[in-house]
């Protein structure tokens, strides 16, 4: 009885002992090939301009002050995933030009995802992930101010984040950063003469809105025994101790090291 054709045994030639010469320079690409990778655009971040008041020679001296904190900054921050989209001089005028948060940091509309976001009703509903976008908060501020460099709020809305593929943020206005006694980059009433003491409390109230409030709006406010899951009760007894002391007047306040004692693992 005749094979049916696709039962049939087909046998190919053995090449596994054929040998090629080497061709110079290997096998050329096809032809309009390197010409279309040397036309291919490079990818660099999106910029963001701003105009500044401040004139040439004295932006580029603040601009020398914030580079010159910025290896201190990265060294504190080490390998976390916390980034800030340092501030550089525009080459066509008195403009400032920030880099604009990658897609990582947006929703699937192409808006900025900030830490309001990351409340609740904003739809983030683990608490686990909501502790370490404040621990990372934390390393981030105290990174900062090791650098004595303050920053132009700490809000929810100063921050953009994600959680793909893990956890991290990215501070939105790395314009309004300042070292301590030096010039403002841009003009923002708001934040003129800001003092570490303005970031340590906004980062108190910060975190309570992200563990315990769950409000944007909220100010720090202990009315029961704190209870954060992921912490122990001896870790969140201490944070009680320290929203009630960021409470009180300026000058008291915990400092952002304080925070990272109780928020590190």
């Amino acid at each position: 009885m005749p094979v049916p054709e696709r039962d049939q045994i087909v046998r190919y030639a053995d090449y596994s002992d054929s040998r090629y010469d080497a061709v110079d320079g290997g096998f050329p690409d096809p032809p309009g090939l390197a010409a279309e990778a040397d036309a291919a655009p490079t990818m660099t971040p999106a910029m963001t301009s701003l105009t500044t008041t401040l004139p040439l020679a004295l932006l580029d001296e603040t601009l020398a002050e914030l580079s010159a904190g910025r290896e201190r900054v990265e060294d504190v921050i080490g390998a976390e995933p916390v980034s800030v989209g340092w501030p550089s001089s525009a080459a066509d005028g008195p403009w400032l030009e920030i880099p604009s948060p990658d897609k990582r940091f947006r929703d699937s509309t192409g808006d900025v995802r900030t830490l309001q976001s990351a409340l609740p009703d904003g739809g983030l509903t683990d608490t686990l992930d909501r502790l370490e976008l404040v621990r990372l908060l934390g390393i981030g501020l105290q990174a900062l101010h090791t650098a004595e460099m303050v920053t132009g709020g700490v809000s929810l809305a100063a921050y953009a984040f994600t959680l793909e593929p893990r956890p991290a943020l990215c501070l939105l206005r790395p314009d309004l950063l300042r070292r301590i006694g030096g010039e403002q980059l841009v003009a923002d009433a708001g934040t003129w003469g800001r003092r570490f003491d303005e970031d340590r409390y906004e980062f108190a109230v910060v975190t309570h809105q992200l563990l315990i409030s769950g409000r944007p709006d909220a100010r720090i406010q202990i009315m029961d025994e704190v209870r954060v899951a992921g912490l122990r009760r001896g870790q969140c007894q201490r944070l009680e101790g320290l929203w009630s002391r960021a409470s009180r007047e300026p000058g008291t306040r915990p400092q952002v090291t304080e925070w990272m004692e109780v928020l590190l693992p």
